[in-house]
């Protein structure tokens, strides 16, 4: 799809999904909880990620699962979140919208898990008009 692929390996139970663990934002910021992650993930995070573009959670935003995020544009959506998280994002200038999804986290997700995104296309599969097509887009 014309994008490089990192692996991101999970190291608890706890956060299943890299959607659970880590959310990418605008301009290329990051919400992630660090102990889901395995050392040499951390790793490939911090080797990619400046660090005035990562926002670590804490446990208890992470049990919230604060990164099951959902952005448009500057705007945020996620069922809970701290004050602290909550100053951190306003302080990139990014806007929060808190949804009650506690029901959803019973289950193991929140509202990324909830949404079907149409807005997300790779120009490359974007410019293909029929199945055929896509499928003759060779892989890089």
């Amino acid at each position: 799809m014309g994008h490089r692929c990192l692996p991101l390996s999970l190291a608890d139970a706890c956060f299943y999904h890299l959607d659970t663990a880590l959310c990418a934002l605008p301009c290329g910021t990051v919400i992630y909880y660090p102990a889901a992650f395995t050392p040499p993930a951390r790793g490939t995070i911090e080797a990619h990620v400046a660090p005035e573009h990562r926002i670590a959670l804490d446990r208890a935003d992470a049990e919230r699962f604060a990164a099951n995020a959902v952005c448009i544009g500057n705007t945020i959506i996620l069922s809970s979140y701290s004050r602290l998280l909550r100053t951190k994002l306003g302080e990139r200038g990014y806007a929060i919208v808190e949804t009650p999804l506690h029901a959803f986290l019973r289950s193991g997700g929140s509202a990324c898990c909830l949404t079907l995104r149409l807005d997300h296309r790779s120009d490359r599969i974007g410019r293909a008009t029929d199945l055929s097509e896509q499928a003759a887009v060779p892989a890089r």
